[in-house]
């Protein structure tokens, strides 16, 4: 990778897309179910959530087919992560919501949640183990 006066070029990850149906039902399921924060909607299409600390969460409504996931072996997976340190809280939310889980065990490195959001992209959520 090319340096510029001796740093990377790249300096942080600013920011992570995902596609929905419908922009203003997603910005309500982000912000009530995640407690994502909404910065701006910046056209009819686009909506920049938040989670402070960490990159923007980018909303693009679209009409075709995509999720935001990728395959494994035939297992879905998710392409984002999220660190939090109430992941049994988190989970019993989720459930009350009727949000479809994944994924809820011990991975021995951390508890680890997967779960769709109501356009089919698929997150997961770590609580690493506290150190011994």
């Amino acid at each position: 990778m090319e340096r510029c006066g001796g740093k990377p070029l790249l300096e942080i990850i600013d920011h992570v897309q995902v596609p929905v149906a419908d922009l203003e039902e997603a910005i309500e399921w982000y912000t009530r179910h995640l407690g994502f924060q909404l910065d701006q909607i910046a056209t009819p299409e686009l909506a920049f959530l938040r989670l402070p600390p960490g990159p923007a969460l980018l909303l693009w409504k679209t009409d075709e087919p995509s999720t935001a996931t990728f395959t494994k072996k035939g297992e879905t997976m998710p392409v984002i992560g999220i660190a939090t340190r109430n992941i049994q809280q988190l989970h019993d939310a989720l459930e009350r919501a009727q949000v479809r889980i994944t994924h809820f065990q011990d991975e021995g490195y951390a508890l680890v949640l997967k779960f769709l959001d109501p356009y089919g992209n698929m997150f997961v959520v770590h609580q690493d183990h506290a150190p011994p």
